[in-house]
């Protein structure tokens, strides 16, 4: 990944992202794994519903200690723009890859059900329903980036890297 533009104002916000979307096969809710990479300001771990249609989102970054999974490369990173806009190349940060175990996916629903009772508590229910890179911005924000090498792999047994 590489970020060309960022620019945010104080009333602005932005933030790029992979999402994983899970889909309860039981209750069909659906749940939203995100792992920040770049924002225009610093992010945190967080649990919430979707403000639009009410998901949970379960978001962690990429650093050496997430939330939930294990960063493999890559550390979320802040560009604050200061109101003024500019590039955000961050060097050797450019490839990012994180991985989850059967029991981050555990607490990633374990979280999610607090905020959707109604979801199962049990991993065997869940499928993978999308796989997408999200930039999202608010107020008086912009973001501009390149993808390259984007891809989800699945296995069926724990892998070690």
């Amino acid at each position: 990944m590489s970020v060309m533009t960022l620019l945010r104002r104080a009333d602005g916000h932005a933030i790029a992202h992979p999402v994983i979307e899970l889909i309860d096969t039981q209750s069909r809710h659906n749940v939203y794994i995100t792992i920040a990479t770049a924002s225009g300001e610093p992010q945190a771990d967080f649990a919430a519903r979707d403000f639009g249609v009410g998901k949970p989102i379960i978001s962690t970054l990429f650093r050496q200690d997430p939330a939930f999974g294990v960063r493999v490369s890559g550390d979320s990173f802040t560009c604050n723009t200061d109101n003024t806009e500019l590039g955000c190349e961050q060097g050797i940060n450019r490839v990012f890859r994180f991985r989850l175990r059967p029991a981050d996916i555990v607490s990633v629903i374990s979280r999610a059900r607090e905020l959707d009772p109604d979801l199962s508590a049990n991993i065997a229910d869940y499928a993978i329903d999308n796989f997408s890179f999200n930039t999202e911005v608010s107020g008086d924000a912009k973001i501009g980036l390149s993808l390259y090498g984007y891809k989800l792999e699945v296995y069926m047994r724990d892998h070690s890297y």
